[in-house]
């Protein structure tokens, strides 16, 4: 009998977890006071900006997100260590539905003064989700941002043309898809902000819970 593996390892799930993490960074810079809550060094230029300039009130604007994020990272490590052994249900779906979750309490959130507590979630969820994915057949990436598997894409692009490694090629195509699916998120992201505005997140959402059913499926290794 073949063994079975979680269906988080693999590159389909990778892409949707891109394409996620496109469209939210992209729907809280248009919808929630152009904060970019999937992409925290923008965040921290943004804050070190702000202080060189003495923009006091507008500080916590960025700062609060950033302590979202950290506060994210150490919950996303407490789930795993707490219920990885769970028989039942991985622990990456417990981080899966709970984005899911806190994306639909973000979409029922008004504009303006709301959007710091907005910006707060989706940084939380950001951090979570960065956290618990991490690979796909045993490569590593970042399922919230782009610039190291853009790195990553072409290392393995050089290599590929200079020492005609087709497995090399066959790598560096699936971390460009990777980056593609980013950017078809944001592009989602743009024309469902414009049709539905702060309730564009909504779509999100239920991607993040496909994305649990989806996780439900064991594979054969």
């Amino acid at each position: 009998m073949k063994a079975k593996h979680q269906i988080s390892d693999t590159y389909w799930l990778c892409l949707l977890l891109m394409f996620t993490g496109g469209f939210i960074d992209c729907y809280t810079y248009l919808n929630r006071g152009q904060v970019f809550s999937y992409a925290q060094t923008a965040n921290l230029l943004m804050a070190a900006l702000n202080i060189a300039q003495g923009n006091w009130q507008n500080l916590s604007r960025y700062c609060i997100p950033i302590f979202a994020f950290g506060c994210g990272l150490m919950v996303a490590e407490w789930v795993r260590c707490t219920y990885r052994e769970h028989p039942s249900i991985h622990w990456r779906q417990r981080i899966v539905l709970a984005n899911g979750l806190l994306l639909l309490l973000v979409g029922f959130l008004p504009g303006d003064r709301w959007d710091v507590l907005a910006t707060t979630a989706t940084s939380f969820i950001s951090a979570m989700q960065m956290q618990s994915f991490r690979k796909f057949h045993g490569n590593t990436y970042v399922s919230t941002m782009c610039t190291g598997n853009f790195r990553t894409a072409t290392e393995h692009l050089f290599y590929s043309i200079r020492d005609h490694q087709p497995q090399r090629r066959k790598k560096a195509a699936q971390y460009y898809g990777i980056l593609g699916c980013f950017v078809l998120g944001a592009i989602g992201s743009y024309f469902a902000s414009q049709a539905l505005g702060e309730q564009s997140v909504f779509l999100s959402s239920a991607l993040f819970f496909l994305i649990f059913l989806l996780m439900l499926i064991q594979e054969e290794k």
